[in-house]
């Protein structure tokens, strides 16, 4: 009752008059297409908005002020239309004549989704990306679309941060940077922690939900992220902006565009950092960043380069909170020397170039090149010399095996290939789309003993592993579209990748590693999309996708253990209305896998605990979303994924010891055991308030059900359903002579004080007949703040 009173207590020191709301619509002036994320401002006022996806707008007037407005799109010619003598109770249609080359969007065109194909998407802009961004890492700005879970290490959202979509890892998302793959190679995973504040120069982002359309880089096995950085902008900008929050959290950003000039040429760049003390004891942050943008824009090109880069260093909160600490110290962080840090600067350089060939033909190609290096640093008691390749050291008639040592494990790679398409209209039913990438990835891997209690005849940084990595990815595909008639439309999309990957040296054991192993996946998609009437379509969609095992699953095991390149055969379908003031989507989906790859306690022929191929599982479910403008101050919205995750048949291994002897394994066999973290349930909510002109309250809210630590769905091991609620105000003003405008942002996270866990892991064992197991957990932060204020001239 006292939220309710206090959020009563808020809205009521808004003005009671409001301002008058105006709705219309931006089209392109000879295709008479919407343009989505056109710029529509009242001259010499704050007051300003955005187009939508179906080019609609709604803007508050201020009756004080010329009734004028200023519309800007980009590659479009701006224009000021004089209300006067307008009809404002009526929707006004406003129209702008291209005067460049659409470069920008050629740059995604290849890999995305349109609003005709037959794959599961959700689309964020600009507008959605600036109200939610107040520092914290990018998966928590996407957290409000369907299927997406999110966690922190740290517990608050900046440093090491991750999500998940559909219950898929991150592991297993695809990412791309306007077409760039971002996925670490090896690994397969995406580290948001090296990209500290890049939703600051995000100008959209599109989530394909299940397999997707052919992209380049790694695997999407159910899910894919493309991001597009800052459109190129016409007018010359600046920033600065400022946040601080629970947990001494501070951030500072500044931002600087030229505009066009002479037409033409154009700079951007962005430079940030982020210090935060985190949720659980001593797991800080500090992370700096910058972004750097040169473009020449022609009438039909469009040569851009990017470059950014970030920094970080974060103390260590990766092995989470026992289970038996929840109770006590929820903040509990088991590491105490002081220099527990991760440690790493990563750097993208990327070169696109985007023509127009032929009024039917767009070319984008790039080269890109990413530069990362780094180590982290941990204290180690009492371990073993001979992991270190150090002897037994003889002091004073004592034989010494053991002693206490500082550690880095460092990795030094490089990242670089070029990618390419063209987009070809073939005829007025049919468009084409080829496309490609050849990516070379190289990294050292290698340890170094920087101190040590007793250290032998050892020398300084002597390392005591050092292997390389060395991986070539090379994929090709073709897509097509065909138009059967206005209303039924045939997708095609056929993708053909090869791997070649080799490692060389010994690895952190001592173990030698020198491997070579090659892949070929083809990977096949088709659908039908069919348009019911101009605001509603409904789609369906196959397609199949191969993935090769991690680094890890290599490394770890000999080539007769070795798994099994895993294998998604994937349906979707949905139903989609648009109309102005309601959008409402419902999709169906099954993910059968074949040879997933999970943890089953087996130990492989090497003495291994990786990951094992199960023969079948599956995913079916229902997602629904929806958005509806109930009148002009009030916006509500939401999502709900309901699904099923199954594993038919499983055989877990567990270690068995009598006393302290290690007797061997026990094989138990389990039957319709559920997929481990994939909620049956995650939906989300939002109710967005404008009671006045540039003031606007937002209620979040968010529930997961659910999540089993590990594939037997012992209730014992798993996290908790939890529900959480965040409130945020924005207020944009002006102050005379200070700025052309400034907007004001607080958000009180986890309102309710919910105490919950968004990520875990768990071990057991068999002792002495009885079965045992450990849980740890990642708590997330409780009730907090962040308060932002940006100035823009």
């Amino acid at each position: 009752m006292k939220h309710f009173t206090l959020f009563i207590a808020l809205l009521s020191i808004s003005p009671a008059v409001l301002a008058q709301t105006i709705r219309g619509s931006v089209c392109d002036a000879q295709s008479r297409s919407p343009l989505n994320g056109a710029s529509i401002q009242q001259k010499n006022t704050s007051s300003g908005s955005l187009s939508g996806a179906s080019g609609n707008f709604e803007l508050q007037l201020d009756n004080q002020a010329s009734l004028v407005l200023i519309i800007r799109y980009l590659g479009y010619q701006s224009k000021e239309i004089d209300l006067q003598g307008y009809d404002l109770s009526r929707t006004i249609e406003i129209c702008l004549e291209p005067i460049r080359f659409k470069g920008e969007e050629v740059v995604v065109q290849a890999i995305r989704a349109g609003a005709g194909s037959a794959v599961t998407h959700s689309n964020m802009d600009r507008s959605q990306i600036e109200e939610r961004n107040t520092g914290r890492d990018l998966p928590f700005l996407l957290q409000s679309l369907p299927s997406v879970i999110t966690t922190s290490d740290a517990g608050a959202g900046i440093g090491y941060t991750g999500m998940r979509i559909r219950g898929v890892d991150q592991a297993r998302i695809n990412v791309t940077i306007n077409g760039i793959p971002l996925n670490d190679p090896e690994s397969h995973e995406v580290f948001w922690v090296n990209m500290p504040d890049f939703a600051s120069s995000v100008e959209t982002v599109q989530i394909q939900r299940g397999v997707g359309t052919s992209t380049n880089g790694s695997a999407a096995f159910g899910a894919s992220v493309n991001i597009q950085t800052k459109a190129v902008s016409d007018q010359p900008y600046g920033s600065v902006t400022t946040a601080l929050g629970s947990f001494n959290t501070r951030r500072v950003n500044a931002q600087l565009g030229t505009g066009l000039l002479e037409g033409m040429w154009s700079l951007d760049g962005r430079l940030s950092t982020t210090q935060s003390d985190g949720y659980i004891d001593r797991a800080f942050s500090d992370l700096n960043s910058w972004f750097v943008t040169g473009a020449r824009s022609g009438k039909r090109s469009l040569l851009k380069m990017n470059v950014f880069s970030g920094k970080e260093r974060t103390y260590q909160a990766w092995n989470g909170v026992p289970e038996d600490m929840l109770n006590t110290n929820r903040r509990y962080n088991e590491f105490t020397y002081d220099n527990q840090t991760d440690n790493y600067r990563q750097t993208h350089v990327q070169l696109h170039y985007t023509a127009e060939l032929h009024p039917r033909a767009n070319l984008h190609t790039a080269l890109h090149y990413t530069r990362g290096s780094g180590f982290y640093e941990e204290y180690r008691q009492d371990d073993r010399l001979s992991r270190y390749g150090i002897g037994d050291i003889t002091l004073e008639g004592q034989t010494i095996s053991r002693t206490d040592l500082i550690r880095r494990r460092w990795l030094d790679n490089h990242f670089y290939g070029t990618i390419g398409s063209i987009e070809l209209e073939a005829s007025k039913t049919l468009d084409l789309t080829i496309g490609g990438a050849f990516n070379i990835y190289d990294n050292d891997h290698f340890g170094e003993v920087i101190w040590a209690r007793f250290a032998g005849n050892s020398t300084i940084r002597q390392r005591y592993y050092d292997n390389n990595g060395y991986k070539k990815d090379g994929s090709g595909f073709l897509k097509a579209s065909y138009a059967i008639s206005s209303s039924l439309e045939l997708f095609g999309d056929l993708q053909f990748r090869r791997i070649w990957y080799d490692f060389l040296g010994l690895d952190n054991d001592g173990t030698p590693l020198d491997q070579r192993v090659d892949y070929s996946f083809f990977n096949p998609k088709a659908g039908i999309n069919v348009q019911i009437n101009s605001f509603s379509r409904a789609y369906l969609g196959v397609g199949i996708s191969q993935k090769e095992p991690t680094r890890k699953e290599f490394t770890e095991s000999s080539p007769n253990s070795r798994p099994q390149a895993e294998r998604l055969h994937n349906l979707e379908m949905g139903w989609r209305l648009n109309q102005e003031d309601l959008s409402l989507g419902i999709s169906a989906y099954w993910m059968d896998y074949l040879n997933q790859l999970i943890p089953t306690g087996q130990i492989n022929d090497v003495g291994s605990y990786t990951r094992m191929n199960v023969k079948d599982s599956y995913r079916i479910g229902l997602e629904l979303d929806a958005q509806w403008q109930v009148y002009s101050q009030l916006r509500l919205g939401g999502s709900m994924a309901m699904s099923r995750n199954r594993i038919p048949h499983l055989t877990e291994y567990v270690d068995v010891y009598q006393g302290f002897d290690w007797i061997g394994q026990k094989v138990i066999s389990w039957k319709n055991r559920p997929i481990s973290f994939s909620p049956s349930i995650v939906a989300g909510s939002m109710i967005q308030f404008d009671p006045a002109k540039d003031i606007r309250f937002t209620i979040d809210s968010r529930f997961v059900d659910r999540q089993y630590l590990d594939n037997t769905g012992v209730r014992s091991r798993s996290l908790n359903p939890y529900a959480q609620i965040d409130l945020s105000t924005s207020y944009r003003f002006n102050i005379p002579g200070f700025g052309r405008h400034v907007h004001l942002q607080s958000s009180i996270l986890n309102l309710m004080n919910t105490l919950y866990e968004s990520n875990g892991y768990t071990f057991g064992w068999i002792q002495d007949e009885e079965r045992l197991s450990y849980n740890y957990y990642y708590p997330q932060a409780g009730r907090h703040f962040l308060v932002q204020l940006g100035i823009q001239f």
